[in-house]
């Protein structure tokens, strides 16, 4: 029976081994060596239950108890190379984890290159997920759109509107569903075109042509009707 139950513990049969270590120790209850190995199986069947578990929590993404469970393994089954890998595996998905929430957060706050290098820390640790790597590309996607939404703004301030559309067309395609962007660069397109029939305008009235000015004026008002400078032309054409 004691060689028997030493070969299904050879298997990982530790259940077994124990019910057949039992029956020994029926036979011959004062022997030390069958107790010993008895012992050891329950330890094994009890580390295994444990690892078994571990590998659940970890299947399920909840690391942190992964981490405790699988330990308490080691602690009962020491020389397991498997559950030691499977707890270092464990550790990693869970430190990811935390600098994935820390990256989240500089998201929320737009420090998105610190974002993004945090994701890229986490992916290092969590090497099977891909979607830290996406987040990380997003995140220095959303970086270089408020690099060039910087730019626009400098182009806003110098009046050259053409320019800073040009600057949030470009941002716009690293960050396309950002609503402030796309705003600016509307109101830049809208005093762009408004500056070009004022242009358009302004030639007009010195060709004499002041229907087509006065057209021209409108439409430029349209455009920008907060434009002071083109309301007052405007009226004067009518008045030629």
């Amino acid at each position: 029976l004691k060689a028997q139950a030493e070969a299904e513990c050879e298997v990982g049969d530790f259940s077994t081994a124990i019910g057949t270590f039992d029956k020994a120790l029926a036979l011959d209850p004062d022997n030390a060596e069958i107790k010993a190995e008895r012992d050891e199986a329950a330890r094994k069947a009890e580390a295994k239950r444990l690892q078994a578990q571990g590998e659940a929590e970890l299947a399920a993404g909840d690391y942190s108890k992964a981490v405790d469970t699988l330990l308490a393994a080691l602690k009962l089954d020491p020389t397991n190379t498997v559950v030691a890998q499977e707890e270092q595996t464990a550790e990693k998905k869970d430190l990811a984890a935390e600098l994935k929430a820390e990256a989240d957060q500089m998201m929320d706050y737009d420090k998105f290159l610190d974002a993004a290098e945090t994701y890229g820390k986490a992916a290092a640790l969590d090497t099977d997920n891909t979607a830290l790597l996406k987040l990380q590309a997003d995140a220095l996607d959303k970086a270089k759109a408020q690099e060039l939404k910087a730019v626009g703004e400098h182009q806003m301030e110098a009046e050259d509107y053409p320019a800073a559309v040009e600057a949030f067309d470009e941002a716009l395609e690293y960050d396309p569903h950002n609503a402030e962007i796309l705003e600016m660069r509307d109101d830049c397109a809208h005093i762009a075109k408004a500056l070009e029939l004022k242009a358009q305008a302004e030639a007009e009235m010195a060709a004499g042509e002041y229907e087509k000015a006065v057209e021209t004026f409108l439409a430029a008002l349209e455009e920008d009707p907060d434009n002071m400078d083109v309301a007052k032309e405007e009226k004067d054409a009518e008045k030629m």
